[in-house]
């Protein structure tokens, strides 16, 4: 239910969806086209294997045909969707399965992210922030800080976002809502995701 929440915030479940601008996103989970088309990729899926990909228009336009389990489906959709998990997957992983950093990973992109909850934890305890992505920019203090907020699985610095947006202008500050509002809970379910060894986050 995950991914169909981030596929209806991003597209409206619309394969053929573009930004006006040739740089943005493309397809149903909005694939930045200046970050990754036509830029060979490595796929990885939960099982350890691997895949060499290339997005690009003619590879994730809609058409054509390939097989999931026994099933036809639509090849351009199938890899647009790959990708997107992709590309979630790279967010878990990089902010510890914390859903909610994750999210805004998937929209900030993972520097973006990382300026957030780092300016936070530097807030919040006094310390010096850099101005710069990416947590390795950081004093070894606030980097410490930054795992140990993300392991929380918590969200306390939501209200930075906003911050970013207005001084960085990339990403959309409330896309954590944006996303989660089309989540279905199911019998009370919260969100959640399994990390790389099938527990529940």
């Amino acid at each position: 239910y995950l991914v169909y929440a981030i596929i209806m915030a991003e597209s409206s479940g619309n394969p053929y969806c573009a930004t006006k601008s040739s740089a943005g996103g493309y397809g149903i989970m909005q694939c930045e086209r200046a970050a990754y088309f036509n830029k060979k990729q490595t796929i990885k899926f939960l099982d350890g294997s691997t895949k060499s990909f290339t997005p690009s228009l003619s590879t994730m336009k809609p058409g054509g045909t390939t097989t999931l389990n026994g099933v036809k489906v639509n090849k351009g959709i199938s890899n647009q969707i790959m990708f997107g998990c992709h590309e979630l997957r790279k967010s878990l992983v990089r902010f510890k399965y914390n859903i909610f950093a994750s999210l805004m990973g998937y929209n900030f992109g993972l520097y973006g992210a990382d300026w957030v909850v780092c300016k936070y934890v530097a807030n919040k305890n006094n310390l010096t922030f850099k101005d710069a992505f990416g947590y390795t920019a950081q004093s070894s203090k606030v980097q410490e800080l930054y795992f140990k907020e993300l392991e929380t699985l918590k969200a306390p610095w939501a209200s930075i976002r906003k911050t970013y947006v207005s001084q960085k202008k990339m990403g959309t500050w409330w896309n954590i809502e944006g996303y989660l509002r089309w989540y279905k809970s199911v019998d009370g379910q919260l969100p959640y995701v399994l990390d790389s060894k099938g527990k529940k986050k």
